[in-house]
């Protein structure tokens, strides 16, 4: 009964109360309209949408860090998701920040724009991976099996395996580029990402999944650069939704969706293949 009010209790605080910080800290970034096509890097006030940016996602690796030593790993990963998707939802869309911070008349600033967020969502994706990290080294340890330390083919394994549902998973529901829509794409990603690396290493960390999964973030704007053409042929592209959908993908919105998706590929993948998985065990 205490583990599951401790768990329970950790997930709804996430969800209800240090999301809705995050979200007020990122909604506190305005666009020259006075409206939220902003990024971490891509506002009026640039310093100040880095710091909120930055800020809302050591709340959340701090919450994710607590849910891991009290809960599991996991549990600890589900609840840093939770949290960056709020702070997710008080930036932009693509559509969004393009408008925001590109010429309407002619598509000036668009490759810029995008290039700002390949960058962003290298920082992201690297706090957020390093939390990951964290969690699994101070993360409360139930289960029989021990922590296993892979070496470097596992960790590739492992990285393939997330980027690999993740492009899956983006591909198949980014249709809209809606915020929405999209950090529930990369949680499909993670999803998938999760049963297949499961299903090859039962034992393996969960850091490299999770990296694999934020690797498409910031390939999804490189992909856009380089065959979206000039700045007009690709702000045309990003307004109308034609975009490669990989692009859709804000540092944010992947990292939000693959938090949330991984633990539960491992937890679906765990039922199906039956093995006693350390990274999926505390999911259930």
């Amino acid at each position: 009964m205490r583990d599951a009010i401790v768990k329970y209790g950790l997930f709804y605080g996430a969800l209800l109360v240090v999301g809705a910080i995050a979200w007020k800290l990122t909604m506190l970034a305005t666009d020259g309209s006075g409206g939220h096509g902003t990024s971490l890097l891509l506002s009026t006030t640039p310093a100040l949408s880095a710091l909120v940016g930055v800020v809302a996602v050591v709340i959340a690796g701090a919450t994710g860090l607590l849910a891991g030593r009290l809960v599991g790993v996991s549990g600890g990963l589900l609840d840093m998701g939770v949290v960056l998707a709020w702070g997710a939802f008080g930036f932009g869309s693509l559509r969004q920040i393009v408008m925001a911070n590109a010429n309407a008349q002619t598509g000036e600033g668009t490759r810029s724009a995008l290039t700002m967020l390949a960058a962003e969502a290298v920082v992201v994706g690297g706090l957020v991976v390093a939390a990951a990290w964290l969690i699994e080294r101070m993360a409360r340890r139930d289960d029989a099996e021990p922590v296993d330390e892979k070496g470097a083919v596992a960790c590739l394994t492992m990285f393939a395996s997330g980027a690999a549902g993740s492009l899956l998973g983006v591909w198949l529901l980014a249709q809209s580029g809606y915020k929405g829509q999209v950090i529930g794409a990369a949680m499909a990603g993670g999803i998938i990402g999760g049963i297949i690396g499961y299903a090859l290493d039962h034992r393996a960390r969960l850091w490299p999944l999770l990296a694999g999964c934020l690797a498409v973030s910031v390939a999804g704007p490189v992909i856009a650069l380089v065959n979206g053409g000039g700045d007009a042929t690709l702000h045309a592209s990003i307004v109308a939704g034609t975009v490669v959908r990989w692009a859709q993908l804000t540092g944010l919105d992947g990292a939000a969706g693959a938090c949330i998706g991984l633990p539960v590929g491992l937890y679906i993948a765990k039922g199906l293949l039956g093995h006693a998985g350390r990274v999926a065990e505390d999911a259930a």
